[in-house]
């Protein structure tokens, strides 16, 4: 299952390597004590969608854009730059081979008592295992 770390580092570089989000930390796990603006990425789900034919792996996963204030107008222009530069990544999967990258919705959410506001992105890869043993 190397394809899926492979992928992941993909959607990160892409993430970091995105002009419009410079200063906006891409992150993985704990966020205590990161102040806004940041990305994280996850949760992900991974499905067996395997036939006769082809052996396929439904991935969803998800970028979270977080940014300090009550306006979630401010946050849009971000959660566009990360949806085309997620949508743009070409990942190397090794064993593996993306079929389709699918952004599946989008949404923002205020959270007036912290002081953030939140852009969730939600897409969906479908990946098709070529090689098992270096899937």
């Amino acid at each position: 299952m190397s394809w899926a770390y492979d992928f992941q580092a993909a959607v990160r570089a892409a993430l970091t390597g995105e002009e419009a989000l410079a200063g906006w930390p891409v992150v993985d796990g704990g966020v205590a004590g990161l102040r806004p603006p940041f990305v994280t990425l996850g949760p992900d789900l991974m499905t067996d969608e395997s036939g006769v034919a082809a052996r396929l792996v439904r991935l969803r996963f998800a970028v979270t854009l977080w940014a300090g204030g009550e306006s979630v107008a401010g946050l849009k222009p971000a959660m566009a730059a990360a949806e085309q530069a997620v949508l743009a990544s070409d990942p190397d999967l090794p064993g593996a081979a993306l079929v389709r990258l699918s952004p599946i919705n989008g949404r923002t959410r205020r959270d007036a008592r912290a002081g953030l506001v939140r852009g969730d992105l939600d897409f969906e890869a479908m990946v098709q295992i070529v090689d098992e043993e270096d899937a």
